[in-house]
């Protein structure tokens, strides 16, 4: 976890680039790293991601906090089908074989509209 807020508070985004063994070692990261620490709070006694909070303390001494109930991505905090399908270009970047970009766009448009599909097994193969 300290890794990974880090790499927001730093780069003000985390991606699946980010956990290469290149990225791990950066410095900035992970100077921030260690000024993380992340607890469990007796107010939230469920195991899940809901809700949660966020505290930044700074030099000065103010804080900064944010509550978050639904994490994002959630059915309830869904997230931007544009930035849905830019992860999902960014992860498929990283395929040990990685897709030309008419079969990446064409498994983009199946999956947009997926209930209009009557073979998801033809996303699968694009895949392949």
């Amino acid at each position: 976890m300290p890794h990974t807020v880090a790499t927001v508070v730093v780069k003000r985004r985390v991606a699946l680039a980010d956990f290469l063994p290149e990225a791990l070692g950066d410095p900035a990261v992970l100077e921030m790293a260690r000024k993380v620490s992340a607890e469990a709070s007796p107010e939230f006694p469920e195991v899940n991601f809901r809700p949660g909070i966020t505290e930044i303390r700074t030099k000065t001494g103010n804080i900064y906090s944010k509550r978050v109930n639904e994490p994002y991505g959630s059915p309830f905090n869904p997230i931007l089908e544009d930035r849905m399908v830019e992860k999902f270009r960014e992860c498929a970047s990283h395929a040990v074989k990685p897709l030309p970009e008419k079969r990446l766009q064409k498994v983009i448009d199946l999956v947009l509209n997926l209930e209009e599909q009557e073979d998801v097994g033809r996303i699968v193969r694009l895949l392949g």
